[in-house]
């Protein structure tokens, strides 16, 4: 075939378009590689730095976008089963985790958060099967043993619960987590003797206050006081303000009625700020619960109360516990003060100042609770009941025209949220301040606004007919009324009067 020169020139015009066409894709594929890997760090650490923020919403677009341009990132879907885990959607957390996994399943973190899932949603043998398979391939990893044995011990697998409890001693050697981990074997076990053989054997040369104090325990149970004593000492030898051995010792002396080492142990040990202020509150419910002790010993546990204030920060907890006992036992001022504090560590909530409000109220200190209910009812202006208790506190001190004029608020904001309940009360107490005022006018017509909404309030009916009967006007309607109140209560003596 002849080739013409013309063709010659085509074919090589032609081939060096190729050439440069495939160049130019070669180009821009790498171009494209190179601002895809771009765009993923870069949306990678921005989704870390919303993470890291606790902007959940944030994190969760740029992981999402993430993973639209590499569906292969087991990082992007870790991050994403973590916010997950947070707002409490836990299988979406559960879902996003197996995908990280299957991408990387060499990942210790990855596996271990997913048997984590599996336990806390209460599959044990899914979670088991997979510490199994981490522990050989992390044998120095000490979680991986401790996790492993208390699942062996929840699911009373207690044969390999033990075995491996002994593999970290054998490995790592004695500490109290193993000690009290055996312990819970015993116990599921009901033997109470073995595992009392068993800590005594294992605390020796370890001094484990913790342990120590366990085996007190033990033997105070068994009323073996003297055991329990040596064993509390050798504790408190160890660590000298051990709350756990102070309360056993204590306890020995009160269950021996020997009140003054009972006191004598307890008062420091409230006083102590180191002391966790729910173990103390929690032993003080305990004492409570005796009205008897309380009476009894009220100057001695008025003593642990002012050390608990004293030392605990803060908390509502203790300050509702301690109101709580100075309230039954007759000191209203202290549990005022109190739930004064209280509400004044919480500014922003209203439920310890309504339950301030409320105890005031219990104490009809009306001079008290006008003042103090005016300043939260400017606190929370959308609030009913603070306005509610300061008209009543004004009613109660026979400052009618203020009351009224607070019941006139209520009365509108009733309105504004259409609460028929306050609407209802604020009638029926409207009617009754007018009447003390003598404005029988206003009286009739408030209770009539209330009989509008609920016609059946024996309240406003027996007022109603009270008022009317006293006058002598309508009668009949007076009788009708009257009427309904005895039938719904017989044996009311108000109502039949």
């Amino acid at each position: 075939m002849k080739i013409t020169k013309i063709y010659l020139t085509f074919l090589l015009v032609l081939i060096t378009l190729m050439i440069t066409i495939k160049s130019e894709a070669q180009n821009k594929s790498a171009v494209e590689e190179t601002v895809t890997a771009k765009d993923t760090s870069s949306l990678f650490l921005k989704g870390m730095e919303s993470y890291n923020n606790k902007e959940l919403n944030k994190a969760k677009e740029y992981f999402k976008s993430l993973l639209l341009i590499n569906p292969e990132s087991d990082a992007a879907y870790y991050y994403l089963s973590q916010i997950a885990l947070m707002e409490e959607d836990p299988m979406a957390g559960e879902s996003y985790l197996k995908k990280a996994v299957k991408l990387d399943s060499s990942n210790f973190w990855y596996r271990s958060m997913l048997a984590k899932i599996y336990a806390v949603s209460k599959r044990a043998d899914e979670a088991i099967k997979i510490y199994e398979d981490l522990i050989n391939k992390f044998p120095k990893k000490t979680e991986i043993y401790y996790n492993l044995a208390t699942l062996y011990l929840n699911a009373e697998y207690l044969g390999k619960a033990d075995t491996t409890l002994k593999k970290i001693v054998t490995i790592f050697g004695k500490n109290e987590a193993v000690g009290l981990a055996m312990f819970n074997i015993y116990r599921v076990k009901n033997d109470w003797d073995g595992a009392i053989k068993y800590l005594i054997a294992f605390d020796e040369g370890l001094d484990s206050p913790k342990i120590e104090t366990l085996i007190g325990d033990l033997y105070a149970d068994r009323f073996k006081d003297s055991l329990a004593m040596l064993y509390y000492d050798k504790a408190l030898k160890n660590e000298p303000n051990n709350p756990g051995a102070i309360y056993g010792q204590a306890e020995v002396f009160r269950n021996n009625g020997n009140y003054d080492k009972y006191f004598k142990k307890l008062t420091p040990l409230f006083g102590n700020a180191s002391v966790p202020a729910m173990m103390k509150t929690e032993y003080l419910k305990q004492i409570m619960q005796s009205q008897h002790f309380v009476q009894t010993y009220q100057k001695q546990i008025d003593t642990l109360i002012d050390n608990i204030i004293a030392s605990a920060q803060p908390d509502s907890t203790t300050y509702y516990i301690c109101a709580a006992y100075f309230s039954k036992s007759g000191k209203p001022d202290k549990c005022i003060d109190l739930l004064r504090k209280n509400h004044n560590l919480y500014p922003e909530n209203k439920f310890p100042a309504f339950e301030y409000l409320s105890y005031i109220y219990s104490t009809e200190d009306w001079n008290l609770l006008g003042k103090e209910s005016a300043v939260i009812a400017e606190q929370f202006p959308k609030e009913l009941y603070p306005l509610q208790v300061n008209a009543i506190s004004k009613i109660q001190l026979k400052n009618y025209r203020e009351g009224i004029e607070v019941l006139e608020k209520i009365r509108e904001l009733s309105l504004k949220n259409n609460d028929t309940t306050a609407l209802l009360n604020t009638y029926s107490l409207l009617g009754d301040t007018y009447h003390e005022l003598g404005n029988e006018a206003k009286t009739f017509q408030f209770y009539k606004k209330a009989l509008a909404i609920d016609p059946n309030n024996l309240p406003v009916l027996n007022n109603f007919a009270y008022y009317l009967s006293v006058k002598k006007q309508n009668l009949k309607k007076a009788y009708t009324m009257s009427s309904i109140t005895v039938a719904k209560e017989p044996d009311n003596p108000t109502f039949l009067d």
